[in-house]
């Protein structure tokens, strides 16, 4: 069983580490979804034939069977190596940090999603995370 990665998780979705058996060397996420949960299928094609500027990268998409039984929609994505920006109970985001960072990155993912006729169903801060362990560059997942 791959190591689950319950930072990443938001929801009834769950996030483990995932391998490219190819390039042992790069590093990705696969959130399973829950097979109860309505998954847009749609999105995940657009996401992965264009890159959202703003958003984190899918690399891969499909449904993949567990057992003759159980079979879920997995998402690949790049790994995010800077962690999440906000977990609720902590204390308010600095003014600096929304106006400098958070705001620029929401804005342009907006425009780029809205440019791809995609929408994001939850734009909160505790879906804002750091691309990067120098915490520089901010993505939305």
């Amino acid at each position: 069983m791959p190591q689950r990665l319950s930072d990443l998780e938001s929801g009834a979705n769950m996030v483990v580490q995932a391998a490219d058996v190819q390039d042992p060397s790069v590093e990705y996420f696969a959130v399973v979804s829950n097979p109860y949960s309505s998954f847009r299928r749609f999105m995940a094609q657009a996401m992965s034939e264009n890159r959202i500027p703003g958003m984190v990268e899918l690399m891969a998409h499909g449904t993949v069977r567990f057992s003759e039984t159980d079979a879920c929609y997995v998402s690949v994505f790049d790994m995010l190596r800077g962690g999440r920006l906000y977990r609720e109970g902590e204390a308010p985001l600095e003014e600096s940090i929304v106006l400098d960072l958070v705001l620029p990155t929401v804005a342009t993912c907006l425009l780029n999603l809205h440019k791809s006729g995609l929408t994001h169903r939850g734009i909160r801060a505790d879906n804002l995370f750091f691309a990067d362990e120098n915490r520089t560059e901010l993505l939305l997942v």
